[in-house]
């Protein structure tokens, strides 16, 4: 088994067969961007750590808008996802990327 960071990817689904692809793995530097943000005493503060953790793992979704429409994925429209999307993803990304052994 490789030491380094792997290529694979794991989607994580969202319902109505809409999923967010994130990578499976972290590199240190990108482990230390989440940790600098994650408080588990306060999971208000840990909203606060949503979106940019998103935008640090997500690759690739393939989310629809109102009318139906695939929206392409980008940072920028990550940050367009509601409230409910958001907060519904963190808990599993927590427990992919900061399982309680490593803090």
């Amino acid at each position: 088994m490789s030491k380094f960071v792997s290529d694979k990817t794991r989607k994580i689904s969202l319902g109505d067969d809409e999923f967010i692809e994130v990578k499976e793995s972290i590199a240190y530097d990108e482990f230390m961007t989440i940790v600098e943000f994650l408080d588990r005493e306060n999971e208000a503060k840990n909203a606060k750590m949503a979106v940019p953790l998103i935008e640090l793992v997500a690759i690739d979704w393939n989310l629809k808008d109102d009318e139906g429409k695939e929206v392409p994925f980008s940072k920028e429209a990550i940050k367009k996802l509601n409230v409910e999307t958001i907060l519904g993803l963190l808990p599993e990304l927590i427990k992919m990327y900061l399982p309680e052994k490593k803090i």
